[in-house]
């Protein structure tokens, strides 16, 4: 029995030995089918481009020989055509012509528009027109280094255009009432940056240099310009403290060097509540000032911002209205002139600031033949 068992094992390790050598065979047979497969797909891709590379071709050669035979013509040429000399469309004399008549149309038009959407003022015969009231001059806007001080650029040129305009604003105020002589005279305007404070420093230096003992009185509670311009320094007294009794009228008042003008002006750092021009000290004041002096001027706040200024307009015998060029409104200075008629003021007329010559000329208005400075 033991030799029977050791005769099935050795043929059973025998039979084991011959499966692992066929299953060897068999792994190596399928590593060779799986290369020969990968193999087979390689070549099938490759294949597969080249037949659509070649129907691609093939496709293409088909259309160019459709279109070799569709571009034989089928026409003949009977003449040749000439390149014109000028084009047929559009008439360029016809365009232009009505393109010149549409283009005169328009601008006229624009202008119109223009004109009538402007409420500035611009001309002397813009405000007698509208207004009613007398056209006291245009006061030309200094160039160069006298702008920034036209009081001083006034005494340095006295035969310039500046100083004609101011003469003329004098003899206007002057001759204003015919039945009375005028002492007291009311500088305004409707807004500020007008340029009121300037204009009456130049009229009272003016005024001096012609001969007539003049005092100016800065009458702007506000901005103080007149003051600040003119005074060159801090002044210690003015006219809120002569008006409350403070100083004398002599401490309060600067002496002008340059042309024996007097002014009154205002100390910086003094306000008041008060209705200074309403007062009966004002009143009594200004009565007391037109016996010492041939005129006074006020420099006063915008009316349209200002009470006061209102109130002293009324007791003055004349007062000028500034309206600056190409900026003072219409309308405002329609409400000006209604508040101070309102009022009891006597307007002597209004004058135009700040004039640019040069511009003013190129409109066609003034007399540019006559040349000054």
């Amino acid at each position: 029995m033991v030799s029977n068992l050791e005769s099935e094992v050795t043929i059973s390790r025998q039979r084991l030995n011959s499966l692992e050598r066929n299953l060897s065979s068999m792994r190596s047979t399928l590593a060779e089918n799986n290369r020969a497969s990968v193999r087979l797909r390689e070549l099938e891709r490759n294949a597969e481009a080249s037949r659509t590379t070649y129907e691609t071709y093939l496709e293409r050669y088909k259309q160019i020989d459709d279109q070799e035979d569709l571009a034989e013509a089928d026409a003949r040429i009977l003449s040749r055509a000439t390149v014109p000399g000028s084009p047929s469309f559009p008439k360029t004399s016809l365009n232009l012509a009505i393109g010149l008549i549409l283009g005169g149309m328009m601008g006229a038009l624009v202008v119109i528009i223009i004109e009538s959407l402007n409420s500035q003022i611009s001309t002397g015969e813009d405000i007698e027109a509208n207004f009613k009231v007398p056209f006291l001059g245009n006061f030309p806007q200094i160039a160069g280094s006298g702008r920034k001080n036209p009081g001083d650029y006034l005494v340095k040129n006295p035969m310039s255009s500046y100083a004609e305009a101011l003469r003329n604003l004098r003899a206007s105020l002057m001759f204003a009432d015919l039945d009375s002589s005028v002492k007291t005279v009311a500088i305004t305007s409707s807004q500020p940056d007008e340029g009121k404070s300037t204009l009456t420093f130049g009229l009272g230096r003016m005024s001096a240099m012609s001969g007539s003992k003049t005092l100016i009185v800065d009458g702007d509670f506000r901005r103080r310009q007149l003051s600040v311009n003119s005074v060159g320094g801090a002044p210690q007294h003015g006219f809120l403290e002569y008006l409350f009794g403070e100083c004398s009228i002599e401490e309060a008042i600067i002496k002008d060097e340059k042309t024996d003008l007097h002014i009154l002006p205002l100390t910086i750092d003094r306000h008041t509540p008060r209705d200074v021009f309403g007062s009966k000290v004002f009143d009594d004041m200004l009565a007391s000032l037109q016996q010492q002096y041939d005129l006074i001027i006020f420099d006063t706040g915008p009316i349209l911002l200002m009470a006061e200024t209102r109130v002293l307009t009324g007791k003055v015998d004349q007062t000028v209205v500034v309206a600056r060029w190409l900026k003072t409104n219409r309308a405002a200075l329609k409400e000006t002139l209604s508040i101070l008629t309102d009022f009891g003021a006597k307007i002597t007329g209004i004058a135009l600031n700040r004039v640019d010559k040069n511009k003013y000329h190129r409109q066609g208005y003034g007399h540019s033949g006559y040349k000054s400075d």
